[in-house]
């Protein structure tokens, strides 16, 4: 069968997939790396699954028929497939050719603002990596991913050297706990609190009083945390006790009484963190290092978050395929287990959405328009998809899929960390838009090419036939083979490109143009004679079917075109 994307049309080294399996990710960076070779363009190879639909009503029929009677009407039917698509080819392309010039020039413009934020000598370092790589595929991938940025932990690490080279130098913390672990402290506190509120939130209407036991258990250890913790607040923040005087202290009662106001409660009660004081108070200059120290622990945290965030979703997505897969259909039992697992693992997946909400916020406050700002974005519902596309989601293809940027998210270049290794974990995605880019450069020259081949197949196709009947495919087949002329030529030629084909299509383009000038002032003067009292009411009748011959072509825009170029 011909193939409508050309895909026979198209037998070069490497194809790149349309699709994102989970499979590719498990076996490693070299299995979706590949997908980045050249000279594919953006060929679908599944393109020829897509006719085997038509033949799937017949198997009631062919299974009653005997060898040669089904080889018989299996042709006849895959025929009128190939025909159809070949006819097809007419409007086919000419779409193609429009999408190819939009989305090339999208893309180019994509890349080109993106490479202008690098130095030069940055530039030509990665396109020499790439023009390697495609030579030999043993070299230094530049699609590989680079390892994940600075954690928490590394940060923790690196201030607790600071302080001890501080208090080598005799300059001593002024509480037992020091500011970077009080700080820390307190990330943990906002985090048991959502804890709390979620499993509230969760349990609402009747609980068992074990339930309830455990509840006030966790408020009764959360209250005295909190309490331990405002000593060492008051030393480094001692504004803060101005704002504690104001706030409605805890019950000394059960907190979990009806009566106590919901302020109150261990969950609800405001920890005055830095980044949550009034701005009258974060400017003043004893507050200043304790925001800056918070900041920089903050990045940090919101780089885990989000990196949690991406596990969790991979391990809910790989469960969801097993289920569909393997569990699905199996009874009540399994399902439901699959089900409780999966919930399991998308409560972890929202807990670290939800703190990475908090610190996003919180870095909002501190720097506004720090560097953070370009790789951290504010993390929507929607935004928690991938990695791939969702085989459910209907609202797109896969060939114009685009990733959630949580995905997309670089390394952060801190203080600490050198220009240039910032720019390898930016390397990534440069080479992934110079890709796109040359991929639809890659397809406006396939498009062009297919069309040259059409062109030529139907003239082919007009002198291959036999006597009687030959005459009149030769006919149809020069007729299509015009029909493509004319409808291709005036797109073409306000893009600036002359085709070769064009120049044998001149005296039928402007024979058609002169009859249908001829005709259309005959039937402008019958019909004003006709209706010369009355007035011309009705309009002129035109064909929108998309089979016939464009009838809105100009007669300017072939006599207007160069064939001999």
């Amino acid at each position: 069968m011909v193939s409508a994307s050309g895909a026979w049309m198209r037998g070069r080294r490497g194809v790149i997939a349309e699709g994102l399996s989970l499979r590719d990710y498990r076996r490693g960076v070299v299995c979706v790396t590949g997908w980045f070779v050249t000279g594919a363009g953006r060929t679908v190879g599944e393109d020829i699954e897509t006719t085997w639909a038509g033949t799937n009503p017949l198997a009631p029929s062919v299974r009653e028929m005997g060898p040669a009677a089904r080889h018989d009407t299996l042709n006849d039917h895959w025929n009128r497939w190939n025909f159809r698509k070949i006819a097809g080819f007419r409007i086919l392309f000419l779409k193609r050719l429009k999408e190819v010039f939009k989305m090339s020039a999208k893309q180019t413009d994509v890349f080109d603002k993106l490479s202008a934020t690098f130095a030069p000598e940055t530039v030509k370092k990665w396109e020499a990596m790439v023009v390697a790589w495609n030579a030999n595929p043993m070299a230094p991938n530049p699609y590989k991913e680079p390892k994940s940025g600075t954690t928490l932990q590394d940060v923790r690490l690196q201030l607790a050297r600071e302080e001890a080279a501080q208090v080598a130098t005799g300059n001593a913390p002024r509480h037992k706990i020091s500011l970077p672990a009080f700080l820390i402290i307190g990330f943990e506190l906002e985090e048991t609190q959502y804890l709390i509120r979620r499993e509230v939130a969760q349990t609402k209407g009747l609980r068992t009083s074990k339930q309830l036991a455990d509840l006030q258990d966790k408020r009764n250890g959360l209250l005295c945390q909190i309490q331990n913790w405002r000593d060492v607040q008051l030393v480094y923040t001692p504004h803060v006790a101005s704002l504690l005087s104001q706030s409605p202290s805890p019950p000394d009662t059960d907190s979990h009484s009806p009566s106590s106001p919901p302020e109150t409660l261990p969950e609800n009660i405001p920890l005055y963190m830095p980044y949550s004081l009034p701005p009258h108070i974060c400017t003043l200059p004893e507050l200043r290092e304790i925001c800056q120290l918070q900041r920089r622990l903050r990045e940090p945290q919101a780089d885990d978050a989000l990196s949690e965030v991406r596990r969790q979703r991979r391990v809910t997505q790989g469960l969801w395929q097993f289920k569909c897969f393997n569990v699905s259909g199996t009874g009540n039992k399994p399902n439901t287990r699959m089900i409780s697992l999966y919930k399991c693992f998308d409560k972890k997946m929202m807990q670290a959405a939800e703190k990475y909400r908090v610190v996003w916020q919180a870095l909002r406050v501190l720097d506004p328009n720090g560097a953070w700002s370009l790789h951290l974005k504010e993390l929507k519902d929607a935004d928690i998809s991938g990695p791939g596309k969702d085989p459910d989601d209907r609202s797109t293809t896969n060939s114009r899929y685009v990733p959630s940027w949580i995905w997309l998210v670089p390394r952060v270049a801190d203080a600490s960390n050198v220009e240039e290794e910032f720019n390898d974990s930016m390397r990534v995605e440069w080479a992934k838009a110079k890709a796109r880019m040359i991929r639809w450069e890659e397809e406006l020259l396939l498009v062009q090419e297919e069309m040259r081949r059409v062109i030529a197949y139907h003239e082919w196709r007009e002198g291959c036939g036999l006597s009687g009947y030959a005459h009149k495919q030769a006919a149809i087949c020069s007729r299509m083979a015009e029909q493509c002329a004319i409808y291709w030529f005036r797109d073409l030629k306000e893009k600036e490109i002359t085709p070769l084909w064009a120049t044998a299509y001149k005296s039928v383009l402007s024979q058609l143009l002169h009859q249908r000038a001829a005709a259309q002032v005959d039937e402008e003067c019958e019909e004003t004679a006709l209706n010369n009292n009355e007035g011309n009411e009705g309009d002129e009748d035109q064909s929108g079917d998309e089979d016939e011959v464009d009838s809105n072509v100009e007669e300017d825009d072939y006599d207007d075109f160069d064939f001999d170029d």
